[in-house]
């Protein structure tokens, strides 16, 4: 349970709870802030999530603490984006399995980037072709770099683990198929993790089709 309060035009404060009865509680505090700078607009989003064990501790030991900020800059069809994730605490940050945890690395097809200490640097930069005359076509890019993980088990404790995205979407724009999109995604991902760790170095390719429904 939780909320987005819109403070003002240019802030929107966050908060939500979540509770895995005798599993894990985990709290959520972000803000996002927007203002315009130059020629363009530079937005701000906090994100800090505080996980710790629930009742019996039924999975074990629950310990993290996820602090993330990413800065983007928007200028025209251009947006350049620099942010940075640190995890502290015993253990990795705390999530139901198949899901994705809204971090910074949200989106990521390969890892989350969320291991016991790690800290992760992100870059990335998006492009609205709208500006060259095909709307509803977008392109990113983007990398990601996790250094200092600790898991003794899967080879030290001062691990790294990398990711290079690419994404190319296009959302149709009329007739019958209005709001479909397609989305080619690749990305090739690296680490440094012995052999037993079940995300080892790969590359991958993803084709999604997407369509958004407006009900009311």
């Amino acid at each position: 349970m939780g909320g987005d309060y819109r403070w003002s035009d240019t802030l929107t404060l966050r908060y939500y709870h979540a509770a895995l009865e005798n599993i894990y509680t985990q709290d959520f505090v972000g803000a996002i802030h927007s203002s315009p700078i130059g020629p363009g607009k530079l937005k701000t989003d906090i994100r800090v999530f505080d996980s710790r064990e629930n009742g019996r501790a039924e999975a074990g030991k629950v310990e993290n603490l996820n602090v993330g900020a990413m800065f983007s800059y928007q200028v025209a069809a251009h947006t350049f984006g620099l942010g940075y994730m640190h995890q502290t605490g015993d253990t990795a940050m705390a999530y139901i399995a198949g899901g994705e945890p809204a971090v910074l690395s949200d989106g990521a097809m390969s890892a989350d980037f969320v291991n016991p200490k790690e800290q992760t640097w992100v870059a990335r930069y998006d492009f609205n072709f709208a500006a060259v005359g095909i709307p509803g076509l977008t392109g990113m890019l983007r990398y990601m770099r996790g250094t200092h993980i600790d898991l003794p088990n899967l080879g030290g404790d001062d691990l790294t683990e990398s990711s290079k995205d690419i994404e190319l979407a296009y959302v149709i724009q009329s007739g019958f198929a209005k709001n479909l999109a397609l989305r080619i995604r690749h990305t090739a991902y690296r680490n440094d993790q012995s052999s037993g760790s079940t995300f080892r170095s790969h590359n991958e390719t993803r084709i999604n089709i997407d369509y958004s429904l407006k009900i009311w």
